[in-house]
């Protein structure tokens, strides 16, 4: 018992920080900004498969406003590898197209000062255990069990692969989007956007 004491005593001597210590500086998605009526950001979630099948996952992203996807394999959690992926596929977007992006608390999104630095967007962090406050891309991860089930062993996906499930899901029309594809009207909103 005292060896327990002394041990969380010395960790917060200043020799280390307590792992709340980043997590303070973490801003809450209430906080994201709006333009007119319309929230600007991008959402981004983690979809895991089977632990017996490895490590490798796949990182979603989706525009609200849109609902366009991408979707990245990863080969594990760690955070430079997804965070990498992540700044490759929107630093060749325009500005506004990547003006923030929300995440929820899992530990491969630690760097995202990295993000904020290197490409300009604004981060912005979920509450715990609060899924509601990213409802598009909870709702396109559901639609990527379709073609991604738990079971299936991703580590066998190629990025062609991912890309034509991406092409699948961005050139369905949607109902919330009057029956329009998720494509135009991305392509509608950053021709807007760009005048």
């Amino acid at each position: 018992m005292i060896a327990s004491t002394t041990r969380r005593a010395s960790a917060l001597d200043g020799k280390r920080q307590p792992r709340s210590f980043a997590k303070r500086y973490w801003r809450k998605c209430d906080d994201t900004p709006t333009l007119g009526s319309i929230r600007v950001a991008v959402q981004v979630s983690l979809t895991l498969f089977k632990q017996k099948l490895g490590q490798s996952n796949v990182t979603s992203l989706v525009e609200r406003v849109s609902r366009f996807t991408v979707i990245l394999k990863n080969p594990n959690k760690r955070t430079k590898p997804v965070m990498g992926k992540i700044m490759k596929s929107l630093k060749d977007l325009p500005l506004v197209a990547r003006r923030s992006i929300t995440f929820d608390r899992g530990t491969e999104f630690v760097s995202w000062p990295h993000l904020q630095a290197e490409i300009g967007t604004q981060t912005w962090f979920c509450d715990p255990s609060s899924p509601w406050q990213k409802g598009t891309v909870e709702n396109t991860n559901r639609r990527l069990r379709r073609w991604l089930p738990r079971k299936r062993d991703i580590r066998q996906c190629t990025d062609h692969d991912m890309k034509v499930i991406c092409d699948r899901l961005n050139n369905t029309p949607r109902k919330c989007l009057g029956w329009k594809t998720p494509a135009e009207v991305f392509r509608e909103k950053m021709l807007e956007e760009m005048r």
